[in-house]
Parts: structure tokens; sequence; C-alpha cells
């Protein structure tokens, strides 16, 4: 038998996480788009008084979970990534694109790649 050479293990991505990491992975997701604005330079909604210090180091922080999100999302492939991002936020259905397992695989990899990249596992 021919031995596969082109073939990513994804056993190790496959594991089941605990149930805390998942959630905190999801939310973290489901916050991107607040964490895009308040990255961005200009004005922001932080309260009045809130120390410059403080807020730069939101901002800092903002943009290491988007860069995060990010690196994991460039994990699967390009053709999933809609797909799996508009499920997880607004939990729209997955498309016919391919069968619902597939779908369930590649969001699975996206989870715990974000798990590995914010040192959660």
């Amino acid at each position: 038998m021919e031995e596969r050479t082109n073939f990513k293990d994804t056993s190790a991505a496959c594991a089941k996480l605990p149930r805390e990491v998942y959630y905190r992975c999801i939310w973290l997701v489901r916050d991107a788009e607040r964490l895009r604005t308040v990255s961005e330079p200009g004005d922001h909604p932080f309260p009045d008084g809130m120390d410059i210090i403080v807020s730069e180091a939101v901002i800092r922080k903002a943009r290491g979970d988007l860069a995060h999100i990010d690196a994991a999302l460039n994990m699967i492939p390009e053709v999933y990534r809609s797909g799996v991002i508009n499920n997880i936020t607004r939990g729209d259905p997955f498309s016919d694109l391919a069968h619902p397992n597939t779908w369930k695989k590649w969001k699975r990899i996206f989870i715990s790649e974000l798990a590995k990249e914010l040192d959660l596992i």
C-alpha cells in the first residue's frame, strides 16, 4: 500500500477541548466585530476619565486577539472560512458546498487552532 505524503495530521486538532476553553474561543470569535472597532485608530468608545495607558492596553489586547483569530482562520481552507465564521457569529446553517460533517470538522479544527493560538491548550 502506498504511503500518503501530502496528508495533514489533524488528530491533535480534533481532540476534545475542555468546555471552558471551547466557549472562550466561541465568544472571542463572536466579539471580533467589536474588537475591530476598538482596535482602529481614532475615537474609541471608552468611558470618560479612563486612563490613556489603560485604553492603549485594551487596544493592544484587541489587536492581539484579532491576530490570533486570523492565524487560526489561516489554518483552514479558504472556501470554508466565511461559512465557519458565519455559523459561529450568527448561527447561520452551513451551505451545501460540502457535507455537514466536513463543515463540522473544519469548525472543530478552527476552534482548536484558536485555543492553541491563545495558549489555552
